[in-house]
C-alpha cells in the first residue's frame, strides 16, 4: 500500500464559491499552526472554504492589530478595551458599545474566506 498523502485537497466547493461570487474578494486567514519557522514556505493540510464578512479598516482599539471575520468578536473586544474604563451605568456603557460598532458597520465587506491550518 502507498503512503498517501492528505495535503491535496478537493477544491470543487472553492471553485463553486468562486463561480457563483465572481466579484467578492478572496480573503484568506491562516490558523496558529499554519507556519513551519523551519522553513519559508508551509503546505497547509487543512481547507475551509465559505462567504462571510470582513472588517475592512484598523481597529484602533485592538493592540494585536488582527482582522475581524466576527461582529460578536468585534464586540468582545470593545467591550474588554473599554469596560475598566467607562464610568458610567450598565446602560449606558451598552450604548456606548453600539455607537463605536454604528461606526464600524461601513466597513463590513462580505467576501470568499479561505481558512487554511495544520
Amino acid at each position: 500500500m502507498k503512503n498517501v498523502s492528505k495535503i491535496s485537497h478537493n477544491t470543487d466547493e472553492l471553485k463553486k464559491i468562486i463561480l457563483e461570487n465572481p466579484d467578492l474578494p478572496i480573503v484568506i486567514f491562516a490558523g496558529k499552526e499554519a507556519s513551519n519557522y523551519d522553513f519559508n514556505t508551509t503546505l497547509c493540510s487543512y481547507m475551509q472554504v465559505y462567504v462571510g464578512e470582513f472588517l475592512d479598516i484598523k481597529v484602533e482599539e485592538d493592540i494585536e492589530d488582527r482582522i475581524y471575520e466576527d461582529r460578536e468578536d468585534l464586540r468582545d473586544k470593545l467591550w474588554e478595551c473599554y469596560f475598566d474604563k467607562f464610568d458610567g451605568t450598565e446602560r449606558e456603557f451598552d450604548n456606548y458599545i453600539d455607537k463605536k460598532l454604528d461606526y464600524y458597520e461601513q466597513y463590513w465587506k462580505q467576501c470568499i474566506i479561505l481558512y487554511v491550518d495544520n
